[in-house]
């Protein structure tokens, strides 16, 4: 019993380090484009600044020229026009951080893959020996397209995410404190409710993961396999053809004879 828990405590211990040289290899591999992040980072809080002029104008429109009616269609026609460019500038940036974020992201995965390749590339002849090539490649390519992803979803997504967040709780503020209240008061479910997905759906996730990459591996090692016999078909058949071409010349000539 006492030698179970020291391997599961070993594993964890195992894990937790892998899991931190895993975080600082990505760290390292996106460092340069910090200030690309940082770009990005300034633009997206300028674009949530701009979608938190829709509630505060549309406030403005229903308290001052709505309810009171007294209101000039002018005034109106130009507020629902700064509500509608304010929406569509925002979302232009917001497209724009994408591309560049998503850049960031790319670039990034490129020094990591040639890192790994590098790192390979120094490994002694016998670790090919017993290595299977499929795997190997599955690692290069399937793997850093993960991390790409991962790139994506905390560079963009989280990070939008959080901005936009942030960004309608102030506008919440400035339309009525009391609205601000009750989504704070909801706050702590949803992350209590994030917390318990990913809690359940990291281990399947990385059980289709380790599955994928497994599969990718079998395939790329049975079509390097079946390579060689291919093309000792595509060899074969020229052989057979010069044959077949005297065989007939023979024949011919045979008939000709006789005839």
């Amino acid at each position: 019993m006492q030698s179970d828990i020291q391997h599961l405590q070993q594993d964890r211990k195992a894990a937790s380090r892998e899991r931190k040289q895993a975080i600082i290899l990505l760290q390292e591999s996106a460092a340069p484009e910090r200030d690309q992040v940082w770009r990005a980072v300034l633009w997206l809080l300028a674009a949530a600044g701009l979608e938190m002029l829709g509630p505060v104008l549309g406030k403005h429109l229903i308290d001052a020229h709505l309810l009171p009616r007294t209101g000039s269609v002018g005034v109106m026609a130009l507020i629902v026009a700064a509500i509608l460019f304010s929406g569509c500038l925002a979302s232009g940036m917001r497209y724009l951080q994408l591309v560049r974020l998503s850049g960031v992201a790319m670039r990034s995965v490129r020094r990591l893959r040639e890192r790994v390749y590098e790192h390979v590339l120094r490994l002694p002849m016998a670790f090919f020996d017993t290595a299977i090539t499929g795997q190997l490649v599955s690692r290069v390519t399937n793997d850093s397209e993960s991390v790409k992803a991962l790139y994506v979803q905390v560079l963009f997504v989280i990070l939008d995410s959080s901005i936009v967040c942030l960004g309608a709780l102030l506008a919440m503020t400035l339309v009525d404190w009391r609205l601000m209240l009750v989504v704070l008061i909801l706050l702590p479910s949803v992350f209590v409710i994030v917390w318990f997905y990913q809690r359940l759906s990291a281990p399947a996730v990385s059980r289709a993961r380790a599955a994928r990459s497994e599969i990718n591996a079998r395939m790329a090692e049975s079509s390097r396999r079946d390579t060689p016999r291919s093309a000792a078909s595509r060899t074969a058949v020229p052989s057979s053809t010069p044959r077949s071409s005297i065989a007939s010349s023979m024949s011919a000539r045979v008939n000709s004879r006789t005839t």
